[in-house]
């Protein structure tokens, strides 16, 4: 009976050999299926610039040029939103440097409410402390959407790269399979044309599989490159941004001008690049919509999608036929060697295990055999111990007297059908697309709703942080102006060059854009003495409140004299000027303030500006035009000279009042001779040095009045010990310009003699002959 059995399995791996044979050397036959041409519905119909702005119809493509194109114009709000903040940065730079370099005249804005310096500056402060807040919100709220971003992506790139890599191990474990086969079945009587085809195939699958390797490698480090630039870049410049947010708050409240304006302007250029990120992760944003929506459409059919153009699952579908052929005749021949057996043996109580279920499906079940049955990958060692290979002198004991030919090639073959059995489920797996199913389901369970969540915390954080960039951006702006030109709602003081922006005084016919004439400026640098010791310095008394009736007489007259050597244009003629300031020194009696204000009784005195500035104090002083009562009139008072005559007094309230708030806020008042007061007034001299031990309250921005005329604004405030150490450090050109040195003007003999000489001079006898 065992010896029966011995033979009946060495008839199987006899049939399973042959079979084996037969199954390799079919050709493989393959079945295409049609693919559908439509696609999943998806919400990628959108403009694309390539094309003019008509709708793009071509679904979920990477490969498509107009695709990016279309996805990319999404993000256009953010891009134009750039453009035009760095446009309007353009035209104000421009405006500036217009302003600083052009010589153009300044006139007073039309009157509003005043308000104080001091509430000008808190509410200033107030918003720009909120703002900040804001902005500082807001960067910490695109930081950390940013990063959670990077990293949700990093993950789903190692996902579809694992994917790519787990399929060229796949490959690689096939052909490995295949090598080893065709190592097995050299020197058996197998055909050569089918190792020749078992080392074909290998080597293109090991070609494909390094393929696949390569571009995974090369795409993931391209993918890794370009996450890893964005992500930096995007970083540096929000940290970037915070840093500066910070340091503009802390430089505007120390009043650091030159360092504050180059903070704004970097400021400017970081919004800008905040509205262009804007605009490209709105971008990202739709394109992670977009692949979520087409990993979807792969999950219901892998087989016609918007992904099927970078993942041909139904080509790999196609190539399903050649495997279930492969499946079907082990399946045909392990029935048909169980049913020899059956057929041998009256009991059928063991078999060879079929690995595979009945038709159609044909599905690799290896575990799915009874304890009776024989593997296939056991019957070699199932040889080895009903067999006699190459007995001597043909007896064999107890066993299947078999050569040592066909011993290794049923070896051979059936341990070659078992490698490829074991290699058959990855191979199943990746022309199912098994595989990329599994890697896109991870996403989609795990990565799809944060990503996306995490791109629109970004892209929404940038819309907010930009919106906030721009108001405070231009709360210092305005403060900055206002700082550098010390502007009130009610006037102007320009703390420019005199002849940059001095206020004109116009013609009667252009009174109501150019009003009455208003205290010139310049910017100037106050010089003091060092503080007391202990580095408190005492608050000196306030300076009493200027009273125009001290400032009208010498302002006009400074006017008048600009008019003349054309430095301003008031309409007036230059003789015309002239002849106000022509002094008469027969004629000496002046009009006092308490005189009438009606009439002068005869020829006005001289010079005649004074009696002009009598009547513009009591013009100013009234509200209205001032009038001398003469009888009869000497002019008629028809209805359009009533009307002019309102015009003025309305010009005469507006721009009389804006003179008088101006000389409420000059901090000091100061007395320079000639040709000092000429150099301040021409920019000459920019550095004005004063005894002012304890003058605290003298700080950028405070403002000095100069011969009652001239309103200067201090840039900045140095200290020193003694005028000798200040002419050292700011230059004798920039204290006292036109002075070589500070020994011109002395005489050294008109000096007293040293005290050596003296002595010795005392000491010596007077008339040594006597």
């Amino acid at each position: 009976m065992g010896r029966r059995w011995s033979r009946i399995c060495f008839v199987t791996i006899l049939l399973l050999s042959i079979s084996f044979c037969h199954i390799q050397g079919q050709p493989a036959t393959t079945s295409s299926q049609p693919a559908e041409s439509g696609q999943i519905l998806d919400d990628t119909v959108r403009p694309d610039p390539l094309e003019n702005l008509r709708k793009y119809r071509g679904g979920y493509d990477i490969t498509n040029v107009h695709y990016w194109s279309s996805t990319a114009y999404t993000g256009i709000a953010g891009y134009v939103l750039g453009a035009l903040w760095l446009l309007c940065d353009v035209v104000f730079g421009i405006y500036l440097v217009a302003t600083i370099c052009c010589k153009t005249n300044r006139n007073l804005k039309k009157h509003k409410k005043p308000t104080s310096q001091k509430q000008h500056y808190l509410w200033h402060i107030i918003l720009a402390a909120f703002f900040t807040l804001l902005a500082i919100v807001g960067t910490g709220l695109v930081l950390g959407g940013n990063a959670k971003f990077h990293s949700r992506a990093d993950k789903i790139i190692d996902i579809i790269i694992d994917t790519a890599d787990d399929a060229s191990k796949t490959i690689y474990n096939t052909t490995g399979a295949m090598k080893v086969t065709r190592t097995n079945l050299q020197g058996t009587n197998v055909d050569a044309s089918t190792t020749r085809f078992l080392e074909s195939t290998s080597r293109q699958l090991d070609s494909t599989a390094d393929d696949i390797q390569r571009q995974a490698r090369k795409n993931r480090h391209k993918i890794d490159l370009g996450l890893r630039i964005l992500y930096v870049v995007s970083t540096v410049i929000f940290a970037l941004n915070l840093v500066a947010v910070i340091a503009l708050a802390v430089v505007g409240v120390m009043k650091i001008r030159r360092v504050l304006h180059m903070l704004i302007a970097l400021c400017w250029l970081i919004t800008v690049l905040c509205w262009v990120f804007f605009g490209a992760y709105f971008f990202l944003s739709r394109f992670a919509g977009d692949t979520c929506t087409a990993l979807e459409g792969f999950q219901q059919d892998p087989y016609n999608n918007s992904l099927s153009s970078i993942l041909p699952c139904d080509q790999l579908l196609s190539a399903e036929s050649a495997l279930t052929d492969v499946s079907a005749g082990v399946y045909d021949l392990v029935n048909e060697v169980n049913a020899n057996i059956s057929r041998i043996q009256q009991d059928s109580s063991f078999g060879v295990c079929n690995p595979f279920s009945g038709p159609p499906d044909y599905n690799y079940q290896p575990n799915n055999c009874s304890e009776n049955d024989i593997r296939i990958g056991d019957i070699p060692e199932l040889l080895r111990l009903i067999t006699c290979v190459d007995p001597a002198n043909g007896v064999c004991n107890g066993g299947i007297p078999i050569s040592g030919k066909d011993f290794r090639t049923a070896v051979a073959y059936t341990s070659s059908i078992q490698i490829l059995l074991n290699s058959y489920p990855g191979m199943e797996s990746l022309l199912h697309c098994q595989t990329v199913k599994d890697a896109f389901a991870d996403i989609l369970e795990h990565h799809c709703k944060p990503v996306k969540r995490d791109v629109k915390i970004v892209w929404a954080g940038l819309v907010f942080l930009s919106i906030v960039m721009v108001f405070l951006i231009l709360t210092w702006t305005v403060e900055a102006c206002y700082e550098r030109s010390h502007r009130f709602s009610d006037g102007s003081v320009k703390p420019h060059h005199a002849d940059d922006h001095m206020i004109e005084l116009g013609r009667p016919e252009d009174l109501g854009k150019d009003g009455i004439p208003c205290i010139s400026d310049l910017s100037d640098r106050l010089e003091t003495e060092k503080p007391p010791d202990d580095g408190v310095p005492e608050e000196p008394p306030r300076m009493s409140k200027l009273q125009l009736k001290d400032c009208i007489e010498p302002l006009l007259n400074f006017t008048l004299a600009l008019s003349i050597g054309e430095s301003i244009d008031t309409g007036l003629s230059k003789e015309f000027c002239s002849n106000l300031l022509e002094e008469d020194d027969h004629d000496r009696t002046y009009p006092s303030e308490t005189s009438s204000a009606d009439h002068f009784e005869g020829v006005p005195p001289h010079p005649l500006y004074k009696h002009l500035a009598l009547a513009l104090l009591q013009s100013i002083s009234s509200g209205a035009i001032h009038k001398m009562q003469m009888d009869p009139p000497l002019i008629y008072e028809d209805s359009s000279f009533k009307q002019k005559e309102c015009e003025w007094n309305k010009i005469i309230q507006e721009k009389g009042s804006a003179l008088m708030k101006m000389l409420e806020i000059v901090e000091l008042e100061l007395h320079v001779q000639e040709p000092f007061f000429s150099q301040l007034k021409d920019g000459h001299k920019t550095v004005e040095g004063r005894c002012a031990v304890g003058a605290n309250r003298f700080k950028p921005g405070s403002l000095i009045l100069f011969n009652k005329c001239l309103l200067l604004e201090v840039q900045d405030v140095h200290w020193y010990a003694s005028f000798s150490d200040m002419l050292a450090a700011e230059g004798l050109a920039k204290v006292l310009p036109g002075v070589e040195t500070i020994k011109e003007g002395t005489i050294p003999e008109a000096l007293p003699l040293p005290k050596s000489a003296l002595i010795s001079a005392f000491s010596s006898p007077h008339n040594p002959d006597v």
